[in-house]
This record gives C-alpha cells, sequence and structure tokens, in this order.
C-alpha cells in the first residue's frame, strides 16, 4: 500500500505542470503553424523585402536558444512596463506567463515550422 500512495502523490504533484505543458502546446503550436504558413510563402516570395524579412526572422530565431528568446522577450516587455503597459492597465495581461510563454514558443515554433515549410515548396 506504501508504494501505491507514494505513486498517487507523485501523479498528483506532476498533475499541474503536466497541464500547464499541454495548455502551452494547444495554445503555440497551431498558432505557430498558422503563421509559419505565412512566413514560408514570404521567404519564397519573389519580393526582396518579403523574402529577406522572413529569412532574418528564421534565421534570428533558429540561431538563438529559446531560454534567451523567453529572457529576451520578458526584459523587452517589462522595460516597456512603466512607460506604456502601466500607463493603458494592460502590465497584468503583457507580463503574464500564462499569455507571455505561450506567446514567444508560437514565435520559435513558427519560425522552425517555416523552414521547414519554406523546404517542403521549393522542392
Amino acid at each position: 500500500m506504501g508504494a501505491l500512495a507514494a505513486i498517487a502523490n507523485d501523479i498528483v504533484l506532476l498533475a499541474k505542470p503536466a497541464l500547464f505543458n499541454i495548455y502551452f502546446a494547444l495554445v503555440s503550436i497551431p498558432t505557430g503553424f498558422v503563421l509559419a504558413v505565412f512566413m514560408a510563402l514570404g521567404k519564397a516570395s519573389s519580393n526582396p523585402i518579403i523574402s529577406r524579412l522572413c529569412r532574418g526572422y528564421i534565421y534570428a530565431f533558429r540561431g538563438s536558444p529559446f531560454f534567451i528568446q523567453l529572457f529576451m522577450f520578458y526584459s523587452l516587455l517589462l522595460s516597456l512596463n512603466l512607460s506604456v503597459w502601466k500607463p493603458l492597465g494592460l502590465d497584468t495581461i503583457v507580463l503574464n506567463p500564462l499569455i507571455l510563454g505561450p506567446a514567444v514558443l508560437a514565435l520559435n515554433t513558427t519560425a522552425y515550422t517555416a523552414h521547414i515549410l519554406h523546404g517542403a515548396l521549393i522542392t
């Protein structure tokens, strides 16, 4: 009975983080995929400005670690807190980890998926 109780305690302990992971995946993957379709089409565009902007976005996000991207976006949004977000009353929304985390993950997913989709477009 002691082993079953320990397993049950572990399941209860890990349930909340598992739900956060499921939430992050359900929000960021579909959003990132939709944006990636447009980004891949933009990268394959004959317009040199659009193509270079899309290539630059993909290069920047694929070339930096995800952990650094999280810090970068959080620091950027935090630096705008007193001048932009607080006067508009958006500080609790913009700096909320349940919004910022999936947003950065969606941007990262966009870059990787766009690179894959662009490869499929050119073959």
